[in-house]
């Protein structure tokens, strides 16, 4: 006999929800509703540029963002091409440091050429790539 005056088919969907609210419970809790990510965007357009002709370049400062609009306090910037150089953090206006900002530029010592390569920033544990390319003419 059930108790407290249910019926058999009443305990098992009141248990079935019980497990239902259980289980979203734990998987929300967990992290199921979503990680956390590292980003990179850049501040001017792409590709980088260098003539050695005028001697005009065209880099960029790159920006690393967390996926919940945070910014990191201390990333490590790399590249996988030589060709392409990134250091970062910036140095502003009156002394300001941007941890979580670097610089782009083609390197001076390559010659002629299109390189093509990744950018990645690192931060607690997270890294965020982006593709980047830079065209040298002499």
């Amino acid at each position: 006999m059930p108790p407290l005056g249910l019926k058999k088919g009443d305990r098992m969907a009141r248990n079935l929800g019980s497990i239902f609210v259980l289980s979203l419970t734990l998987l929300l809790g967990c992290g199921g509703g979503g990680s956390k990510s590292l980003s990179i965007s850049a501040d001017g357009s792409l590709p980088l540029t260098l003539d050695f002709g005028t001697g005009f370049y065209h880099g960029v400062t790159l920006s690393a963002k967390f996926s919940d609009g945070t910014t990191p306090s201390s990333v490590s910037w790399s590249s996988s091409v030589a060709c392409i150089g990134v250091s970062g953090p910036v140095s502003g206006p009156g002394g300001v440091t941007y941890e979580n900002e670097a610089d782009a530029a083609c390197n001076f010592g390559c010659g002629g050429g299109t390189y093509n390569g990744t950018i990645t920033a690192t931060a607690e544990g997270l890294k965020g790539t982006m593709a980047i390319s830079c065209q040298i003419t002499n």
